[in-house]
């Protein structure tokens, strides 16, 4: 080989090489909802709670039982829903003003530390482009300890593309491993209902909004 395509496979390699290709995949799907993978998704959810509550789309008292086991995101809603009734001078739902009443007596103790919902819109997308890039290439999307270095997964893929992608957002295969085992059904049913089903997405019920 002369020195010249030499210089030319070498230039190509990284295009051509089929698990950088695989990285490349994953690295502009990653690069596509970047500034969503980094940001905090608490807004989004309560928004979206909120909204949901007032169109009837959650059930109240589900949110409410969500509260009282201590889950801080379903308490927010509940009080900035009875403080906006509040301010407008209108009577809030009895079952609110229930809640507001009981958090008053309880005072019950609130988590500290890294809440549920902080990473939940990361993994989610996290998982949703695992899928993706497990079904371009017809990869399994995790691997076992046996197969490492034998094998490519969607995971082991998505691990270097994080890492290439933005260092903050690093984590060990094991940890992707374990999104998508928790994500991973969601996401590929997510990806159906966008082919299919687009037109429903907007009314399609948001159950993991609260955590059971």
């Amino acid at each position: 080989m002369n020195m010249e395509l030499r210089r030319m496979s070498n230039r190509n390699l990284t295009i051509y090489h089929p698990r950088e290709a695989m990285i490349a995949f994953a690295y502009d799907l990653i690069d596509t909802v970047h500034q969503k993978l980094i940001t905090d998704a608490t807004d989004f959810y309560t928004k979206t709670m909120r909204k949901r509550l007032r169109e009837g789309l959650s059930e109240r008292e589900q949110v409410i039982a969500a509260a009282m086991n201590g889950d801080d995101l379903a308490h927010m809603c509940l009080m900035a829903e009875y403080d906006e009734w509040s301010e407008h001078h209108q009577l809030p739902p009895i079952s609110l003003i229930n809640y507001e009443r009981w958090v008053r007596e309880h005072r019950p103790k609130r988590t500290r530390g890294l809440k549920w919902w902080a990473d939940e819109q990361r993994n989610i997308g996290l998982a949703i482009v695992t899928a993706l890039t497990g079904e371009r290439f017809q990869l399994m999307a995790t691997r076992n300890e046996a197969s490492k270095g034998k094998v490519e997964s969607a995971c082991s893929i998505m691990q270097v593309a994080l890492r290439r992608r933005d260092r903050s957002l690093a984590m060990s295969e094991k940890r992707l491993n374990w999104i998508w085992d928790k994500y991973g059904e969601a996401a590929v049913l997510a990806i159906a209902a966008y082919r299919g089903w687009p037109e429903l997405l907007p009314h399609m019920p948001l159950a993991w909004l609260i955590r059971r």
